[in-house]
């Protein structure tokens, strides 16, 4: 998650482990419920769902390949991503949601 940091004590290394623990379970519910709902076919025509796919892959590889060294490739693919979709939304909220807000009120 993107809240390490140095010194970072036993304890919040635990509780990071556990959010994205967390985390990950949900993600992965969310896109079987989705291919569930859209099919696999009606799934991967969204762009949108083909990136969560691809987040949810590497969150089950990063925890499958845990113990293999080498691997912070794939962690610092997540922290990327994460940096993305936050750029992405303070996009949107820059363009998208004022005028939507202004035609509301």
């Amino acid at each position: 998650m993107a809240l390490e940091h140095y010194p970072m004590t036993y304890q919040v290394e635990e509780l990071l482990v556990i959010a994205n623990l967390v985390f990950l379970v949900i993600f992965t519910a969310e896109l079987l419920l989705k291919v569930l709902a859209l099919g696999i076919k009606g799934y991967f025509q969204v762009s949108w769902h083909i990136f969560d796919f691809i987040i949810v892959i590497i969150g089950l590889l990063e925890i499958l390949l845990a113990d293999v060294q080498g691997l912070s490739v794939l962690h610092s693919f997540r922290l990327v991503s994460k940096m993305m979709t936050s750029l992405l939304l303070s996009v949107l909220n820059i363009h998208i949601f004022p005028p939507v807000c202004s035609q509301l009120f």
